[in-house]
């Protein structure tokens, strides 16, 4: 049966000072620290832009500038389409609503009483005598009912 490297190698292992891991962590921090800072320092200074990774770089990050631009745009197109949409929906219930309103009043207006008050004032009245039929004969009519 093989022996595991894992083990044998965790039990070589020296025995390591805590003073000692304690120190080297805090100036890793430190140097972390340093980093960030110097980083940041970079960054507002304008100095990370004469590097030559960075005018390496300067196509893509041109390209993500241009992206975020046209992002930035469609949102705002987007939002305007839906300002737009809402405004026409409005619009179209209140013309419903006012469709439907003269729809009424000129159903009320053209019941025959309602047409009949209106034209007593210009002097008309209303028959009170039925139509009458006119029937009139031509003669072809007379030839096919013989």
């Amino acid at each position: 049966m093989a022996k595991n490297s894992f083990k044998e190698i965790k039990s070589e292992e020296p025995i390591i000072n805590e003073a000692v891991v304690t120190e080297e962590v805090k100036s890793r921090a430190k140097a972390s620290d340093n980093k960030i800072t110097k980083s940041v320092a970079d960054v507002f200074s304008g100095n990370f832009l004469t590097r030559d990774n960075t005018v390496k770089q300067l196509p893509f990050i041109i390209f993500l500038c241009v992206m975020a631009m046209g992002y930035i745009a469609n949102s705002y197109y987007a939002e305007r389409t839906v300002r737009e949409i809402n405004k026409v929906t409005n619009e179209i219930k209140e013309l419903r609503s006012e469709y439907i309103t003269t729809k009424s009043d000129l159903m009320y207006l053209s019941k025959q009483s309602e047409v009949a008050r209106a034209v007593q004032e210009i002097g008309l009245k209303e028959s009170v005598v039925p139509p009458k039929k006119i029937v009139i004969e031509t003669k072809i009519d007379t030839v096919k009912n013989k």
